[in-house]
């Protein structure tokens, strides 16, 4: 869309979902531009031309340039979101930028997305209009963020790829928000509702369905040795029941749910809280019985009302050797380190990706939460390590 008019337009998008206009080279078309072309030589454009516009509760995407402004004027900028690499690009002779916009472009909570060019600030706005196909396009925008399920591949970056199978809670309970902390764009909120635990509680018991879960596949190939970290965050009311399940590694199918890997066919090195917010590593390795092993319980006890940093490093053994480790870290402190681990019986078994997988449980409703709940995430890293 190019917003160029000789005398007086108006741009105003509205729940509206725009993306794939350019791709992401240098100098790519713009998403959105406002653009004053005909003001006299011997005047500013900004003076000359009525060139309005505003956008309100949008989503831009897949492009280059998101906000590119030249004789900005009467910008109004309202909860929309992006994932462009300029979010927003004041350019020459915009005496109008707005403070609203100035806020949004340093705090980078919601970078969003329109230009609007000249006339006089104090001019009221056309009618907001929603784009042809926005309906069909945009993404349920819940009042708590965009879910999980359309949000994912831009949250958790181009090196993870989200597997269909398997998956549960995106829709409706895992939301991207804007960050609160400006060391993280976005975060994500995962929520349990009172009374749920795991899906298997709620397929026997009847408790309501929990938190959400989903497989991220390495898109450059698995791994034998893999360095993956993020940030997650408990309210300081949390209350942690007897325990629940945090994000970690997998390879294979056999990953949770009781079905122990027979040294050929899985593995995974989820995290647990438990009572208290005692951590551990919680992993499903051939030696495993009837559930998951717990390594290092106690070793560490996950804070709340903050942000934690907390980092595993796991390398697999070498097939008919036991020496295979995990290394834990929180906030940059090791806290657990366990060696002599058995996690395959073949080569062909290695880390797929990261099991995102959060929910209270355990596997019957005395796990399940009393009350609402949410947890945090943010920045997902992982990186693959040399083998030893």
């Amino acid at each position: 869309m190019d917003g160029r008019t000789r005398r007086e337009s108006r741009m105003t998008p509205a729940d509206s979902d725009l993306g794939y206009l350019a791709n992401h080279a240098p100098r790519a078309t713009v998403s959105l531009a406002g653009h004053a072309t005909t003001a006299p030589p011997t005047s500013r454009s900004v003076d000359a031309l009525n060139v309005y516009g505003k956008q309100i509760n949008g989503r831009f995407h897949h492009a280059h340039l998101g906000v590119y402004t030249h004789n900005a004027h009467g910008m109004d900028l309202i909860d929309s979101d992006h994932d462009i690499a300029y979010g927003l690009d004041p350019h020459d002779d915009g005496p109008g930028m707005t403070g609203r916009a100035a806020v949004v472009a340093l705090t980078a909570s919601a970078l969003l997305l329109l230009a609007a060019c000249g006339g006089n600030a104090g001019d009221a706005f056309a009618p907001p209009i929603v784009l042809p196909g926005a309906a069909e396009a945009t993404p349920a925008r819940a009042p708590d963020g965009i879910p999980l399920q359309q949000a994912a591949p831009d949250f958790f970056g181009a090196s993870l790829t989200p597997r269909e199978r398997g998956s549960f809670g995106l829709a409706d309970r895992a939301h991207v928000l804007p960050s609160d902390d400006p060391r993280f764009a976005r975060i994500l909120r995962v929520r349990f509702p009172a009374g749920s635990a795991s899906q298997k509680s709620s397929h026997e018991d009847g408790t309501p369905e929990g938190g959400a879960q989903v497989y991220l596949l390495f898109a450059d190939g698995p791994g034998d040795a893999v360095r993956f970290s993020y940030h997650v965050r408990f309210p300081a009311d949390f209350a942690f029941v007897k325990g629940g399940k945090l994000p970690g590694l997998f390879g294979g199918s056999k990953t949770g749910g009781g079905k122990i890997p027979d040294g050929s066919d899985g593995m995974s090195t989820r995290y647990m809280w438990r009572a208290a917010g005692i951590g551990e590593v919680y992993a499903y390795l051939p030696t495993s019985h009837d559930h998951g092993t717990s390594l290092g319980r106690g070793a560490w006890t996950f804070p709340t009302g903050r942000w934690t940093h907390i980092e595993q490093e796991v390398r697999l053994n070498t097939p008919g050797s036991p020496d295979g480790s995990i290394t834990v870290r929180l906030d940059g402190r090791q806290v657990l380190h366990q060696d002599a681990l058995t996690f395959r019986t073949t080569p062909d078994l290695h880390i797929d990706g990261v099991f995102f997988s959060t929910f209270f449980g355990g596997d019957d409703a005395t796990w399940a939460t009393p009350a609402d709940q949410h947890i945090d995430f943010a920045a997902f890293r992982v990186t693959p390590l040399p083998p030893s």
